[in-house]
């Protein structure tokens, strides 16, 4: 790190200038600050750490989480679609959690920021690109909690059922392996070069 020092530093200042071009006018409101939802009548709880919020000058809340570079961007499965029946409900749950606190939150801007690549990409909202005047424009994502609550209510009740396993009519190996959740079921395994699903119960 001694080595390194000049080219971290430098690195650093780099990150907080094209950041602050992006964001200007706007000021820190929280980072990294715990937030919970328990939705009424429900008997389970959101929780999660955003990244930053940032507050603009007409008290609106921009929602960011930072990414090192836009590779880690889960680009449209934000959005429900026939090809999406399960969104990434990451920022989709921070918005609902934020706007469901005792003093609301009023997110109207929903941003990955890539690091790397000095870049903001715009999920919910508004932003204007300070490299060309260009206004990106996001999707309202509306729908997209709707669907996420929708699936919190059956996940819960799969959960108090003890319902764990996984319908194989449904799902084959080609399923399963472009699943974004396959860390998590660890239902696809590969053996000596033979691909093949493991029954979980």
């Amino acid at each position: 790190l001694l080595t390194e020092r000049i080219a971290l530093g430098e690195k650093m200042n780099d990150c907080v200038v094209a950041f602050s071009k992006w964001f200007e006018g706007c000021t820190v409101y929280a980072v990294e600050e715990p937030y919970t939802y328990a939705p009424e009548g429900k008997k389970y709880f959101f929780t999660g750490r955003p990244d930053c919020l940032l507050a603009t000058s007409d008290g609106g809340i921009i929602l960011i989480d930072f990414k090192t570079s836009k590779g880690g961007i889960p680009k449209d499965s934000f959005y429900v679609s026939e090809d999406v029946p399960v969104p990434d409900f990451q920022m989709p749950l921070y918005k609902l959690m934020l706007e469901h606190q005792a003093h609301p939150l009023p997110v109207e801007t929903v941003v990955y920021y890539c690091i790397n690549d000095s870049f903001a990409y715009v999920v919910e909202g508004s932003l204007v690109n300070p490299d060309n005047g260009k206004t990106i424009e996001g999707t309202d994502l509306a729908e997209t909690i709707t669907a996420v609550e929708k699936l919190a209510d059956s996940f819960a009740d799969h959960i108090k059922a003890q319902q764990f396993a996984v319908d194989s009519k449904q799902q084959d190996f080609e399923t399963c392996n472009e699943c974004a959740y396959r860390a998590v079921c660890r239902r696809v395994y590969t053996v000596s070069g033979d691909k093949s699903l493991g029954e979980k119960s």
